[in-house]
């Protein structure tokens, strides 16, 4: 499961899955305006294994959904927080705020 903040020409936000373990599958992408804070979040509905991904761009106050699902049972499921680009030019500055992980509801 990938959910992240790239620039392909533009900024967007892209959910990814894995077919086989091997092969990325994108499941859904949303152009993003915005060029400031941004947090991401995925949501798990534990019943069916289904992963839902959205951001926001006012600190939390409203969400936007990421077009697409990934529908995956995790097996001693890991969280990586990769921060990169390419290096041939301007390397993005990236400030990590928190990492929250909850059981339960979504806010």
């Amino acid at each position: 499961m990938l959910l992240n903040r790239g620039w392909v020409g533009s900024s967007l936000v892209e959910l990814f899955g894995e077919n086989t373990g091997v092969v990325p599958a994108k499941a859904g992408q949303v152009a993003l305006s915005n060029t400031g804070n941004l947090i991401l979040r995925l949501d798990r509905a534990p019943a069916t294994n289904t992963f839902a991904a959205f951001y926001s761009t006012n600190d939390g106050v409203s969400w936007t959904a990421v077009p697409g699902t990934v529908t995956k049972a995790l097996t001693n499921p890991r969280l990586a927080i990769q921060v990169g680009g390419d290096a041939t030019g301007t390397v993005p500055t990236a400030d990590l705020g928190w990492v929250e992980i909850r059981s339960g509801s979504s806010p």
